[in-house]
Order: C-alpha cells, then sequence, then structure tokens
C-alpha cells in the first residue's frame, strides 16, 4: 500500500516509474544516436586503413583514430553519468614531433586502440 506523506514524496512507485521511463528514454537515445556514430567511426576506419598502402591513409587514420578515440570518450563519458561506471581513459601518449608515418602507426600500435 502507498501512503503520500504531507511533504509531497511521490513514494516508490511513481520514483521507479519515473526511473524506468528515463532509462527508456537514455536506450533510445544510444540507439538513435550512438549506434550510427560507432558504424560511422568503423567504416571510417576500414576506409582510412586500406588508403595506408597508396600514402592517403597515413594522413587520414591519425585523424580517424583521433575522432574514434573522441567517440569513445563520449561513450565513457555516458557511462558514468547514466550507469555510475567509471571506465579510463587508456591510450599512450603520442611524440608531439611525430611525422605522419610515426603518428599513424604510433596510434596503431596502441593496445587501447
Amino acid at each position: 500500500m502507498n501512503i503520500e506523506t504531507k511533504s509531497g514524496d511521490r513514494g516508490p512507485r511513481t520514483n521507479r516509474t519515473r526511473n524506468m521511463a528515463l532509462s527508456a528514454v537514455r536506450g533510445l537515445a544510444l540507439t538513435l544516436i550512438t549506434l550510427p556514430g560507432a558504424v560511422l567511426c568503423f567504416c571510417l576506419t576500414l576506409v582510412s586503413l586500406a588508403l595506408i598502402p597508396i600514402g592517403i591513409g597515413i594522413v587520414t587514420t591519425p585523424y580517424v583514430l583521433s575522432g574514434v578515440r573522441m567517440f569513445a570518450d563520449w561513450r565513457r563519458v555516458l557511462a558514468a553519468e547514466w550507469a555510475g561506471v567509471r571506465i579510463q581513459r587508456a591510450y599512450r601518449p603520442l611524440p608531439e614531433n611525430a611525422n605522419p608515418w610515426g603518428r599513424t602507426f604510433g596510434m596503431l600500435g596502441d593496445p587501447a586502440t
């Protein structure tokens, strides 16, 4: 039996319903926004990697992988805010004065990538 208090407490049933609705909205947001974003990141990465043998991928891959890392960081923020799960960023630092070849293979050699 749910009895409301005079202080305006809605009770456990209303809070549970609100939490379920919030979870449903978050799930829909993850489906409509992050799934296409993940597919786009995957496709751009594959194209960039395929272009490495002709030289274009040497230049494009660090930029694409930086975008993928930003997308992953955003997903980490969502996991922390929505679920209380903290996921550490574990990328190795790249040398600041690295040439495109060094940046590309430095990022590809990173186990976190």
